[in-house]
């Protein structure tokens, strides 16, 4: 009776100890993950630290009872943190308009409007107004781009109509 207890006894460590073990791979298994989507988010993020996701670009048409077309260009945070967008002494924001024949008709550099980094906070987003007047009828596509250190440019085209 003493041996089977005692082989009882010794099954059950030697299960305590397999089950420890195993829990032990299991958080190593995760621990390596977490290094590696960590690892993976950093080569991502370009030579800025700034991960494309984190930024998001729009382009829409607005009323803002002018006799023109007008249109809001905006570079959005979609994360809980301050992202600072880098910008040189060339910075800014860039549109072109085209003709409905792809031809380029109006160019807007705004390069050396903004130079100085920008924070952009968490929610936030930089807006940029686009007021387009003057035109004859047609259809037209405004393509706008941002100019900065960043590898993505959030470059949004548009495609509207005159009449």
């Amino acid at each position: 009776m003493k041996k089977i207890l005692a082989s009882i006894i010794l099954i059950s460590v030697m299960f305590s100890i397999s089950a420890c073990n195993a829990e032990t791979k299991v958080e190593s298994s995760s621990e390596k993950q977490s290094e590696n989507l960590e690892k993976k988010e950093l080569e991502n993020t370009g030579n800025t630290g700034v991960i494309p996701e984190a930024l998001s670009a729009s382009l829409v048409e607005v009323d803002e009872n002018t006799d023109g077309k007008d249109f809001i260009y905006e570079v959005k945070n979609n994360t809980d943190k301050d992202i600072e967008i880098p910008f040189d002494e060339n910075g800014g924001h860039v549109y072109v308009l085209r003709d409905e024949s792809g031809k380029e008709i109006s160019r807007q550099d705004g390069y050396g409007t903004i130079q100085t980094n920008q924070i952009v906070s968490a929610g936030e987003a930089i807006t940029i107004k686009i007021g387009l007047g003057g035109y004859k009828k047609g259809t037209y596509e405004l393509e706008v781009w941002m100019e900065s250190e960043l590898d993505n440019t959030y470059n949004q085209t548009i495609t509207f109509t005159i009449e």
